[in-house]
């Protein structure tokens, strides 16, 4: 699980992209701009359609949604203190989730916010997938719990809410960004990457899973790449569906492979073209030629199913062999996930020396769990469990959507800039009062034992670092706490 400051956390808006929509535009203030030539940048989008002709009238629709989505973050970039719970979180998480979620991407069928996980002394951050409920959102929701591999997004948990007709995915936060942001990385790390999308896709496929919109927003990165390592995760899994399940025509348009748009038949293969499409942008930094001049949908589907020659390599190595594999019309010479994940990962290690370190799965903080069985949610209290030895306590009051429970008790203690306040709180920089010595300054301001610090001359207590908070105490004639008290 990734672990973010509350600096970081805004820095994420933006940047990690919704598990549904995909790239930030380029927005003017009460004006929307299109970025492709000719006004497509709405082909980005899934859309889903009965025929072709169905299919092209979705994806025209999609020119609304792609407005209405860019407002929608540009007027998210305006939130500068985050969303309440009321935006983001169902009452049953509340206990756990600190009440600020910061809003990273969303269109029309789901928003997703990044919050903190605040009931441990080390606080994960973690994804909310804000959506309507309903069949599809639901069997999304199982399936993403369900799946459990290293390059796959992990969904941890669901809830209804908040409010009603919706539901909640609670996901880990893959910070990194989307796809795209390696093509700037060594070949070797583009290599490495592109090895584990591939990893992910032959995980979906060994379950009989199609995913049916692979392109560069829906494979995710675990964290910065240029601060630490990174990994790649496949997300969105709203269309992923048995093979051979339907007979209607879904994707994104400009990642759609051959047979799809003439048979309407979900296949492996299908996502191994998209995944050829999407290396061949890493790669050469363009699109496929073939996918470079149209002008309307009708125009894209055509040209893509009139492609009969596969990918001619433009020298001998791995790279060029992997998009050879890939990048064939006929889906019988096209390579399977097995295959192409073989040939990557060869590739990888022909460039570098080192051997491949699996990352693991992600996990929540055993105080997630804790927390669920102490109750306090039910409680309308906060949960906080110091280490794995100890239980979870509930502390304070959960702060709610209204105003009336999301109050701080403000306690003043008088600065005589000389010797300490009086008050110990815990290493976990989670604002728990350890200790406060009799007959000091604290002691006769009326802080307490297990008071919960929220805040401090205003500022939220967990966005200082401990060098700051000193500062405050030793130069203010007078410091305000915000507390809450259980």
């Amino acid at each position: 699980m990734m672990m973010m400051t509350s600096g970081t956390m805004m820095t994420v808006a933006m940047v990690l992209l919704c598990l549904i929509f995909g790239t930030a535009s380029r927005i003017r203030t009460n004006e929307v701009q299109e970025v492709m030539d000719g006004g497509q940048e709405h082909w980005k989008y899934a859309a889903v359609g009965k025929d072709l002709e169905d299919f092209v009238r979705n994806v025209e629709k999609n020119r609304e949604v792609f407005h209405a989505h860019s407002l929608l973050e540009y007027n998210a970039s305006l939130v500068q203190n985050g969303y309440k719970y009321a935006t983001f979180c169902p009452e049953k998480w509340r206990d756990r989730v600190e009440n600020k979620g910061v809003f990273v991407g969303g269109g029309a069928f789901g928003k997703v916010y990044v919050a903190k996980v605040d009931c441990s002394p080390t606080p994960a951050t973690v994804a909310i997938k804000v959506q309507k409920k309903d069949a599809e959102t639901l069997a999304e929701a199982r399936l993403m719990q369900e799946l459990d591999h290293p390059n796959l997004v992990k969904a941890f948990d669901h809830e209804d809410g908040p409010g009603a007709g919706k539901l909640s995915l609670l996901m880990e936060a893959a910070g990194g960004g989307t796809f795209e942001k390696i093509a700037s990385l060594s070949k070797t790390e583009k290599a490495r990457l592109i090895y584990e999308a591939l990893e992910g896709v032959s995980a979906l496929h060994d379950k009989g899973l199609v995913h049916s919109d692979l392109k560069p927003e829906n494979i995710l990165l675990s964290s910065n790449c240029r601060e630490s390592k990174c990994h790649s995760k496949l997300a969105d899994f709203g269309l992923t569906i048995q093979e051979n399940g339907r007979h209607y025509i879904a994707g994104s348009p400009l990642w759609m492979a051959p047979e799809m748009i003439r048979s309407h038949r979900p296949r492996k293969s299908n996502d191994m073209w998209s995944m050829g499409v999407v290396v061949f942008e890493i790669l050469k930094g363009e699109r496929p030629r073939f996918l470079q001049n149209a002008r309307t949908v009708e125009g894209l589907m055509l040209s893509i199913t009139n492609q009969r020659k596969g990918y001619t390599p433009q020298d001998s190595s791995l790279g060029e062999k992997l998009l050879k594999g890939l990048l064939q019309p006929d889906p019988v010479w096209r390579d399977t996930a097995r295959q192409a994940a073989d040939v990557a990962k060869e590739w990888w290690q022909s460039l570098s020396r080192g051997a491949y370190e699996d990352m693991g799965r992600p996990r929540l903080p055993v105080c997630w769990y804790s927390c669920r069985t102490a109750g306090c949610a039910a409680k309308k209290k906060n949960c906080y469990q110091r280490s794995i030895d100890d239980g979870a306590v509930c502390i304070g009051s959960a702060a709610d959507a209204g105003p009336q429970n999301n109050r701080l008790i403000e306690i003043t203690i008088r600065n005589r800039l000389v010797g300490p306040l009086g008050f110990t709180t815990d290493t976990g920089n989670h604002g728990l009062v350890t200790k406060v010595h009799a007959g000091s300054r604290a002691a006769w301001a009326g802080l307490r034992v297990n008071d919960v610090i929220k805040e401090i001359q205003g500022v939220p207590w967990t966005s200082l670092t401990m060098d700051k908070r000193q500062e405050i105490i030793r130069f203010a004639s007078a410091v305000t706490l915000g507390i809450v008290r259980r």
